[in-house]
């Protein structure tokens, strides 16, 4: 799912989907970055999705070079965070090709992924805390 609009909270480590629906005030439009979902599968089989933030750094142009890779063979992805960048591994043994066949739809993927973090108001509490607004506050 190329180019969503998406806020990543440092404090709880979690990525927030914001609706392309939602005006945001100025304030908050620089909080935001664009990025891209990709279904991916690991090793054992379990499909998961990989986000990837549009930026021009070393990571977004090693994440393209790992997802260019990854749609060819099995690559495993590892951070090196001294670098900003990633690198990649190949299997040391043969992994079979993925049964995409069993992957569920990937907007249940996504929906999934960001239950329970999906900003489609500027009263969820992500927005508030980030305009500096408490519970209390209107």
């Amino acid at each position: 799912m190329p180019g969503i609009l998406t806020h990543y909270d440092e404090d709880n480590q979690e990525l927030y989907y914001v609706s392309p629906d939602l005006e945001l005030p100025e304030s908050l439009e620089g909080q935001t970055k664009i990025t891209d979902l990709y279904a991916a599968q690991t090793h054992d089989g379990t499909f998961f999705i990989w986000w990837v933030n549009h930026s021009d750094t070393s990571w977004f142009r090693a994440a393209q070079k790992a997802l260019r890779t990854a749609r060819e063979e099995w690559v495993r992805v590892v951070s090196r965070k001294g670098a900003n960048t990633y690198d990649l591994y190949d299997p040391e043994n043969p992994i079979p090709d993925p049964d995409w066949s069993k992957l569920p739809p990937f907007i249940e993927m996504v929906e999934d992924s960001f239950e329970g973090r999906l900003v489609n108001s500027l009263e969820h509490p992500l927005l508030r805390k980030l305009r500096g607004l408490h519970d209390d506050e209107q």
